[in-house]
């Protein structure tokens, strides 16, 4: 059974926590732009016509995005760790193994199960505070990173 298609890279990857069936992607008024929602939801929801099998709520896409790239942010707090751990699995591919931009962020990027390239980067926050604390002024850190100090100031607020 194949879990996960070409158009997304978190199907079949969501997984209930009431059931153990995996969520599906589903866009509610798609005839009106102006109310269109796109949602995630338990497979087993409606399984039936008459009787509901699983009563999980919905998750926002957006919501899960956004609790999907938190949570990959707060892994790679530690990258040594994560990169040490991503490199424990013989059965990745990797595009290219950790490098360091010219603005001092670390990335690394792999394929995940449908051949998309997944990049594991660096919070800018996190490039930012690691120039700071190696003895960088501010200045100095957006001259560095190529950006202006407005922009580094903002940064740490």
């Amino acid at each position: 059974m194949r879990l996960c298609n070409s158009n997304n890279s978190l199907a079949g990857r969501i997984i209930c926590g009431n059931c153990g069936s995996t969520f599906g992607r589903k866009v509610w008024n798609s005839t009106d732009e102006r109310l269109r929602r796109v949602i995630w939801r338990c497979n087993r929801k409606y399984e039936k016509k008459v009787r509901k099998s699983c009563d999980n709520g919905h998750i926002d896409d957006r919501v899960l995005y956004l609790a999907f790239v938190n949570t990959f942010n707060v892994m790679i707090e530690n990258k040594d760790n994560f990169i040490n751990k991503l490199k424990s699995f013989k059965d990745i591919v990797y595009v290219h193994p950790l490098v360091e931009h010219s603005w001092g962020q670390k990335v690394v990027r792999f394929y995940d199960l449908d051949k998309h390239i997944i990049e594991v980067g660096e919070n800018i926050v996190m490039v930012i505070k690691r120039f700071l604390n190696s003895g960088l002024s501010i200045e100095e850190t957006a001259v560095q990173m190529d950006v202006p100090v407005d922009y580094i100031k903002s940064s740490l607020k």
